[in-house]
């Protein structure tokens, strides 16, 4: 009897998490949109966009779609119905993970001045854990089961003979992710120690590793939780905080674009108004190449104070930081 009545509070369980990581991910979607639209709609299609768009709205419909499996007390087939959607909730699952990591992995690739070396090894690493996490995935759907009702009267999809060595799906990630924070943390204190200049919130150095240090520790205590319910509780568990990790990297992963963007993009846009000639650099100099009508500027945004500052921008940025143009209009001087 205590078996049946801690199975049903597992399975509860279950679905009230999915529920919260699902309203968590669709609120934090609803509060940043109109970020998105400014930042991301409005510029032009790059890899960083549509990493973005890949982490942000497969990952949002991955969430929705898992809580109206599990939350659904309808009949569904053990074959047809829940293990095809374990699988595909794996495989999308990983879809989103490295779209959120390529995110990360190009930041860090820019913070280093796009480094071939860097890029080089980073993305060795990111083929090597996506083949990794790929292959312990595969092995685990070719063994695992689903049954739709695991206690007579209670109908939820619930994963069964689940492989002992699932929880080590978890460590190629953790991995990984430790990787690009040592080379981000490595960077940042560099700059921080070489400068002997202060950090202040709002500048693009600032949010730069804040949200590198930020993402890190929620990923990975996202990661290592997993791994711990998934080695030591029963497979009833395995559901429980899946959906956090998805949740977290939907949202960390968009939040790392949005506070980025917004911290390069708004200054030079408020600034706009009230300079006539853009003409900014790192070492007080600015270059303008006329073309015609218009004026190509090179500049860099008064909140930037080096390379490091540019590079992401550079490489994750929608508009070229080298040679933005700008023509005269009714108003005054617009970007193009």
């Amino acid at each position: 009897m205590n078996a049946v009545v801690n199975a049903v509070r597992d399975l509860r369980l279950v679905r009230f998490c999915q529920l919260s990581a699902s309203f968590v991910a669709i609120y934090d979607h609803l509060i940043t949109i109109d970020q998105e639209y400014e930042l991301i709609w409005q510029r032009q299609w790059t890899l960083s966009k549509v990493m973005f768009l890949i982490n942000r709205y497969v990952g949002a419909a991955l969430l929705c779609t898992e809580a109206a499996v599990l939350l659904n007390e309808g009949h569904m087939s053990d074959k047809v119905g829940c293990l095809y959607f374990f699988f595909a909730q794996g495989w999308v699952g990983v879809t989103v993970c490295l779209a959120s990591q390529n995110i990360m992995r190009m930041r860090v690739v820019a913070m280093y001045g796009n480094s071939a070396r860097v890029a080089s090894f980073l993305s060795v690493c990111y083929i090597a854990e996506a083949i990794a996490i790929s292959t312990i995935l595969g092995l685990v759907c070719a063994r695992m089961s689903a049954v739709d009702e695991p206690i007579p009267g209670i109908r939820i999809c619930t994963p069964v003979m689940i492989p002992r060595f699932f929880f080590s799906f978890w460590l190629p990630i953790c991995a990984f992710e430790s990787i690009l924070f040592a080379f981000a943390l490595w960077k940042g204190l560099s700059f921080f120690f070489s400068s002997g200049e202060k950090w202040t919130g709002g500048t693009l150095t600032y949010v730069l590793f804040r949200d590198s240090i930020s993402y890190f520790f929620l990923i990975l205590m996202a990661c290592v939780t997993n791994a711990v319910v998934w080695l030591t509780l029963p497979s009833t568990w395995l559901e429980v905080p899946e959906g956090y990790v998805t949740a977290t990297y939907c949202i960390m992963g968009s939040r790392l674009m949005l506070n980025m963007r917004d911290a390069y993009y708004l200054p030079v846009s408020q600034g706009m108004s009230s300079v006539s000639t853009m003409s900014f650099a790192s070492n007080g100099v600015g270059r303008q190449l006329h073309r015609g009508g218009a004026t190509s500027t090179t500049f860099v945004d008064s909140h930037c104070n080096s390379d490091i500052e540019m590079h992401p921008v550079v490489r994750l940025g929608n508009d070229s930081v080298v040679a933005t143009r700008v023509s005269p209009g009714k108003d005054g001087i617009t970007l193009m």
